[in-house]
């Protein structure tokens, strides 16, 4: 994972913020991103606002499962990006913003799965693909944004 704030330098190591929506390799990292991330940060509602549902080890394991299987996945999920047009080819066009949905709510074969969806609205970050996960928590089904972003150049685009 790499640090959320994006202003340096970075340590190597990061650790994550209590409501599992931010890493930070620092605390005047974090207390330089606090600013922006105060109207996000959800840490008395639990990990990713489940009340206590997970705990930080699930949250920073469900980041390990994901990242491994963008990885694995990452050539089919290029071909499928390759076919969405996500930058524009003429001058003033608006870039799309690409989400990768990975679900992990059956991890019995066929195991994970995933699907591309395209924001109606411009790309708010270009050049890269947001990705969220789904998982099942009992009779809970919950949909959280990763704290992380994919390039399209790590899949060839």
């Amino acid at each position: 994972m790499q640090c959320t704030n994006t202003i340096g330098p970075h340590d190597q190591m990061v650790r994550i913020c209590a409501c599992g929506m931010a890493y930070y390799c620092s605390g005047s990292c974090q207390r330089m991103h606090w600013h922006e991330h105060r109207e996000e940060c959800l840490e008395n509602n639990g990990p990713w606002d489940l009340n206590g549902e997970i705990s930080i080890s699930d949250v920073v394991f469900t980041g390990d499962i994901v990242s491994w299987y963008i990885s694995d996945h990452k050539d089919e999920i290029g071909a499928q990006l390759s076919k969405l047009n996500l930058l524009p080819k003429y001058r003033g066009g608006q870039p799309k913003q690409a989400v990768l949905h990975v679900d992990l709510t059956d991890l019995i074969p066929p195991l994970p799965t995933h699907q591309i969806n395209v924001q109606a609205k411009p790309a708010s970050v270009p050049g890269v693909v947001m990705v969220e996960v789904c998982l099942r928590l009992g009779n809970l089904r919950a949909t959280r944004w990763m704290p992380f972003i994919m390039p399209l150049f790590y899949f060839g685009l």
